[in-house]
């Protein structure tokens, strides 16, 4: 009586068991940005890619939950940002099976990537829709080595996913085209392969490191240079203390705008919606009217 009650939640029990490890995320991605963008590739695969690190995270500074550990030790290929901008990763590296694939996308050569003022790798790389197309190939790549039976399927997507990062390039160079020459001060140095991808005239940046507040003599030349240059577009990352950038909004009359280089729930949840919002915003900040177009 009591095996003839119990032996059906047995095997939905087993079965819901088989089914989790069957679909258990072979891939990891260590960046948010860079998740929703390989996630635009695996969209119809029954084991979507894992997240690492949360884009609320300070990914210099980020610890390694037990849960999260387990998921690396799981996983056969691990897309990551190098040492230098995810250290916690790079302690776990020599432990992980030797079945896991690190790749570094910082050290790939169809990557551009430039270094910070500091000389440490700029992680942003995703804020380069060609740099994208990069990523999208090297992830359809590797899928294709651990899965092979599916590797022309990966390399149709990745073929479509990147005619598509084309036509976002060429929409966000028609808009921001007009606006080259027009000065803005950043808050945090992270948008640096968008301004050099566009040409956009980045006049200064606040904090010129991660790790430390910018000095009160670095602070009074960023605030002579926004009012000898009439600059009138100051941009913070939400990931930055503000205080400083509301003072010089006040003292200059400046107008601040918070943009996220990573994903938010109000940006969307993929790629395009991220440099589209991205790039919406510095249009009504830089345009000829910003505090009206922000409204």
């Amino acid at each position: 009586m009591h095996i003839r009650t119990y032996l059906p939640s047995i095997v939905m029990g087993l079965v819901s068991l088989l089914t989790t490890a069957a679909t258990a995320a072979t891939t990891v991605v260590s960046n948010a940005a860079v998740h929703n963008l390989i996630s635009e590739l695996t969209r119809t695969d029954p084991s979507q890619p894992a997240l690492l690190i949360p884009a609320s995270a300070d990914q210099h500074h980020f610890a390694l939950k037990p849960s999260q550990r387990r998921l690396l030790d799981k996983a056969q290929l691990v897309l990551w940002l190098g040492a230098e901008n995810e250290p916690a990763l790079a302690r776990i590296a020599t432990q992980l099976p030797p079945r896991t694939r690190m790749v570094n996308l910082l050290d790939q050569p169809t990557i551009h990537t430039r270094l910070t003022p500091t000389s440490r790798p700029d992680p942003h790389v995703w804020l380069d829709p060609i740099n994208a197309i990069g990523i999208i190939n090297i992830a359809a790549t590797e899928l294709g080595l651990i899965y092979p039976q599916h590797q022309s399927h990966y390399q149709a997507k990745a073929t479509e996913i990147t005619q598509r990062l084309k036509n976002l390039d060429q929409d966000i160079s028609e808009q921001l085209e007009p606006l080259r020459s027009i000065p803005f001060v950043v808050q945090h140095d992270a948008f640096r392969y968008l301004v050099e991808r566009y040409h956009l005239n980045q006049a200064g940046v606040l904090n010129r490191s991660h790790d430390r507040a910018p000095s009160l003599r670095h602070t009074i030349d960023i605030e002579k240079r926004i009012l000898d240059n009439g600059i009138r577009c100051l941009i913070n990352t939400p990931q930055e203390n503000a205080k400083v950038m509301n003072k010089l909004a006040t003292t200059t009359s400046a107008q601040l705008i918070t943009i996220n280089p990573l994903p938010t729930a109000a940006a969307g949840t993929d790629y395009i919606a991220l440099m589209t919002d991205i790039t919406q915003r510095l249009v009504a900040c830089l345009g000829p009217n910003p505090k009206e177009s922000l409204n």
